[in-house]
C-alpha cells in the first residue's frame, strides 16, 4: 500500500464496490485471522491486505499470455466473480482481488474505491488523513 497526501474525496479515485456476492466462510476466516479489532482503521487495512495476499495467487496464465482479454480463458479468469475464490481455487488477477479487497473493507466499515485505470483494477482507501492506493497485482520491471 502507498499512502499518499491528498485531501480529495475518495470517490475522485474510483466507485464504491457494492456486491450481491461473497467469498465462502472459510476464505472470510482465513483472511479476517489475527484482526486488531482494538485498534484503528489503518491496521486492519493493512491486516486484511497482508492476510488476503497470504491466501491468493496472480495468475501466472494471465501473465504469461499477456493479459490479453481476448482470449476466452483469460477473459474467464479476470471476470470470476469473488465468490468463485477460495482457498483451493485462489487464482487472481487485478479484477478480482480489488474487488475481494474492497469486500473486505467494506465489511469492516473501511471506506474504500475501487479504481479502474484501462483493465488495470487497484483500490483506494482514506484513512489517518492519508489516501492510500492498494494494488497487490502489478509488476514493476524497473526496480533496479
Amino acid at each position: 500500500m502507498t499512502p499518499y497526501g491528498y485531501d480529495r474525496p475518495l470517490e475522485t479515485f474510483g466507485k464504491p464496490f457494492f456486491s450481491d456476492v461473497k467469498p465462502g466462510k472459510k476464505f472470510i476466516k482465513r483472511v479476517e485471522k489475527d484482526l486488531p479489532l482494538d485498534s484503528n482503521n489503518l491496521s486492519i487495512a493493512l491486516k486484511l491486505y497482508n492476510n488476503l495476499n497470504e491466501v491468493v495467487e496472480f495468475s501466472e496464465k494471465f501473465e504469461a499470455f499477456g493479459q490479453d482479454l481476448s482470449l476466452d480463458f483469460l477473459k474467464r479468469i479476470y471476470e470470476k466473480p469473488i465468490n468463485s475464490i477460495n482457498l483451493t481455487d485462489n487464482q487472481v488477477v487485478c479484477k478480482n482481488w480489488a474487488e475481494l479487497y474492497a469486500f473486505f473493507l467494506n465489511k469492516h466499515n473501511i471506506p474504500c474505491v475501487v479504481n479502474i485505470s484501462g483493465v488495470h483494477y487497484s483500490v483506494y482507501l482514506k484513512e489517518e488523513g492519508y489516501l492510500f492506493n492498494a494494488d497487490a497485482t502489478i509488476m514493476f520491471s524497473n526496480l533496479y
